[in-house]
């Protein structure tokens, strides 16, 4: 396109992320939909390296993909296309998943001197509906966190219970705490708190499948309703959950806020109702808190 000032214009108003880096993967340029996506301004990004803490990709597994394994890296190296799915962490401390599709850009001498990459969420955030569906939402979702509040988590339960019981679908649910959560409220406030069980929030929801109901439970803590699964996969669900939680922060002016989760999973059982499966959750999350012996 030989009006750059165009190119410019069509690329700020796309709703992808879109990113530009030197050979050296210092970037040159940071989107509207790239702020939109992960929270970071362009104040915030430009003029820093791709491998930083803003911008660096990671497996679903929590591993970190950067500074070598990561798509945008190797398109600089061999020059050719990719498309894959990784997370990035927004401002706010959870993680997001994309997919991303870095493009190598060459100089006139036929080298390689940078990269744009687009990048698009693979997941619906809450808050991109409307009409209708957005006044259902308001009255749905749990205030702080942004995922389904305890009324609408009970009856995607007991949905999901009735299920079971009438076509024999299996599930389970994961109940799970923030550790040292009143920690974080007696030294950086209540607010920093509500910040911190978003963000854990937000990273289960952007863990979990779109079958599966993320929601507030009791206080700080958190269930997520799991369809189709048996107790082994619900106990490796579990574990992602602690894994992906674990890799997030929460940045508050200097500090850095890390935590951890605990987490009880129970798989549904024909005897069960929707209380009692959540008990035996609850029970076992209080286990797992307590410590090895309890």
């Amino acid at each position: 396109m030989e009006d750059p000032g165009l190119f410019r214009t069509i690329v700020d108003n796309l709703c992808e992320g879109v990113l530009v880096v030197d050979r050296e993967r210092k970037v040159l340029y940071w989107s509207p939909g790239a702020e939109r996506i992960t929270g970071h301004s362009s104040v915030d990004v430009v003029g820093r390296h791709s491998c930083d803490g803003v911008l660096a990709n990671e497996a679903e597994s929590g591993e970190a993909l950067c500074p070598d394994r990561c798509p945008l890296a190797r398109t600089l190296v061999d020059g050719v296309p990719r498309e894959a799915n990784v997370y990035l962490h927004h401002k706010d401390g959870h993680r997001v998943p994309v997919c991303v599709r870095p493009v190598a850009v060459g100089s006139e001498g036929g080298e390689i001197s940078g990269a744009l990459q687009s990048f698009v969420e693979t997941f619906t955030r809450p808050e991109a509906v409307s009409g209708l569906a957005e006044l259902e939402q308001m009255v749905s979702l749990d205030a702080v966190t942004g995922v389904a509040n305890r009324h609408s988590t009970e009856l995607r339960l007991r949905e999901s219970m009735s299920e079971m019981h009438r076509y024999g679908r299996p599930f389970g649910v994961v109940v799970l705490d923030v550790d040292d959560l009143k920690r974080v409220k007696d030294t950086y406030g209540q607010q920093a708190g509500d910040r911190v069980l978003r963000m854990v929030a937000r990273t289960l929801a952007a863990s979990s499948r779109p079958s599966d109901v993320v929601g507030r439970w009791s206080g700080d803590e958190l269930l997520v309703v799991i369809k189709n699964v048996d107790e082994g996969q619900l106990v490796r669900v579990a574990d992602k959950f602690r894994s992906s939680v674990s890799t997030t922060a929460l940045t508050l002016g200097q500090a850095q806020i890390h935590v951890t989760v605990s987490a009880g999973a129970a798989e549904a059982q024909p005897r069960d109702t929707a209380d009692s499966l959540a008990a035996r959750a609850e029970n076992l999350l209080h286990l797992e808190k307590r410590g090895p012996g309890a």
